[in-house]
């Protein structure tokens, strides 16, 4: 199997993939297959994660942030682990290692949402359905 196949986004920034492009539905929410490891930005500003569904476990873990990675393509990790920290990159939902099931968290996030999923094998990743509703400023 060839890298393209295994990876066929462009990585548009160092480490992450931007997904936010996405449009949004006429009803519902946002919703994106993970089926593959890396790291995606699935939105740039606040809004809410609804839920995730893992349909496969694969290998490694899977991270859901409120936020989106620094220039460098990290997160400060020595501010995230802080169990009193609400800043960019706030873990919103962990899972290690990933296991199958539905979770609904209606969870707000004010920075952006970011999911990561890594470690273990490479060629075996989660596959999970992932849905969120972006924030909409009302106008007057």
């Amino acid at each position: 199997m060839s890298a393209t196949q295994l990876y066929p986004y462009e990585v548009d920034g160092p480490g992450y993939i931007d997904l936010t492009a996405m449009p949004m539905p006429a009803l519902g929410g946002k919703v994106w297959v993970l089926d593959r490891k890396g790291q995606f930005v699935l939105e740039k500003g606040p809004g809410t994660f609804r839920t995730t569904a893992c349909t496969h476990a694969g290998s490694g873990n899977l991270l859901i942030l409120d936020g989106v990675p620094e220039e460098n393509g990290e997160f400060r990790w020595d501010l995230i682990e802080k169990p009193n920290y609400f800043g960019n990159g706030k873990l919103l939902f962990k899972a290690n290692p990933v296991v199958m099931g539905s979770w609904m968290l209606d969870a707000g996030f004010n920075h952006g949402l970011t999911v990561r999923h890594l470690g273990g094998q490479f060629g075996t990743p989660a596959m999970a359905s992932l849905v969120w509703v972006p924030y909409k400023a009302k106008v007057k």
